[in-house]
């Protein structure tokens, strides 16, 4: 819907979708103490009763299913994507303190919100771009290696995989299994060696470690 088209036009999904919830709040707290002075007195009951039918009626309740694929767990945990939550912890302990990892935007995504203790080279696609980003920062070379380390080479080819290994040397690899050996073959001309697998990844550390 709108929030797709958003996100599409501005990568303001992550965002635009908390306003649906934000916004109605203050608004009616707004008509609730201005409805008197302006001469309307049942304004101040009627209208917020009648926005939380139209909501209960026409909205989708947080713990729905319908709403974007949530679903109730317990014990509470993250929302991650399984089973690269766990392949992301793996990842995170192969580095120390202030290393930087590389893997598969969903694994990224979930060594970022897991720990604070090593960096994701890409987390999430739409901080790729924006006013924070300058040379320095490797979009291109991040996005490059993310994709590259999900579905392989056939994308930008090895010569292009290999200069962002360069620019962004992380400390630990996370090579999506079944991606194929041409990749493999990049990693270890890139001083890479492989040193674990868990079904979702195959993990690679620098031959100095």
């Amino acid at each position: 819907g709108m929030l797709d088209l958003m996100n599409e036009v501005g990568d303001a999904d992550a965002v635009a979708w908390r306003i649906l919830w934000v916004l109605p709040l203050p608004a009616m707290v707004g008509m609730v103490v201005t409805a008197p002075r302006a001469g309307i007195p049942a304004a101040s009951v009627v209208v917020p009763v009648v926005v939380l039918a139209v909501l209960a009626v026409v909205g989708t309740s947080i713990t729905s299913v319908d709403n974007r694929g949530a679903e109730l767990v317990w014990p509470p945990t993250h929302d991650l994507p399984r089973p690269e939550t766990a392949s992301a912890v793996t990842l995170a302990g192969l580095v120390d303190d202030g290393g930087r990892v590389a893997g598969p935007e969903d694994v990224d995504f979930a060594v970022a919100v897991l720990t604070t203790r090593v960096r994701a080279t890409n987390p999430r696609s739409s901080y790729l771009a924006g006013r924070h980003v300058g040379d320095e920062f490797a979009a291109d070379e991040r996005a490059v290696l993310s994709r590259a380390l999900d579905s392989g080479i056939a994308e930008h080819g090895p010569d292009t995989v290999a200069a962002a290994l360069e620019v962004l040397a992380p400390d630990a690899l996370c090579l999506r299994a079944g991606t194929g050996d041409t990749l493999t073959e990049v990693l270890r001309g890139a001083g890479y060696r492989e040193v674990d697998e868990d079904g979702t990844c195959r993990f690679w550390l620098p031959w100095a470690d």
